[in-house]
This record gives C-alpha cells, structure tokens and sequence, in this order.
C-alpha cells in the first residue's frame, strides 16, 4: 500500500519523465534498475530510496526537492 508521500513522489517522477519525454525504459537503464523494479516504484507500490531519488533527480537534471514536492 502506498503512503501519501510516496504516491506523491511516484507521480511528480512520471509527471517529469512525461515533460521531458524520458522513457522508463532509459531512466531504468541508468539507474542500473530492472523496468519492473522501476515500475513498481513509480506505481507506488515500492518506495524509492535516497539513494534512488537523488540518482533520479540527477539524471533528469531537476532537484531532489522537485520530486517531493507538494503540488500547488
């Protein structure tokens, strides 16, 4: 089941993999995540560790807080 926190992340990472027109498939790839490793997490099942946001968050060239971040 997913947390509040971590539904919100996995959408603001599908939201900027959708605005920058980034696959799953190649952000899987660098991250060194299996898809459905992946998969997982952005459908909230799975929460993404630090390590993972911060790995994220560098190479879609955005912030870290971009990705926790509320919208609004």
């Amino acid at each position: 089941m997913s947390t509040g926190l971590t539904a919100r992340i996995a959408a603001n990472v599908r939201g900027e993999l959708l605005r920058q027109c980034v696959s799953v498939g190649w952000l899987a790839y660098a991250l060194g995540m299996s898809h459905s490793d992946l998969a997982q997490r952005l459908d909230g099942a799975v929460s993404f560790n630090t390590v993972e946001l911060g790995a994220i968050a560098d190479h879609l060239g955005v912030t870290v807080a971009a990705l926790i971040a509320a919208p609004g």
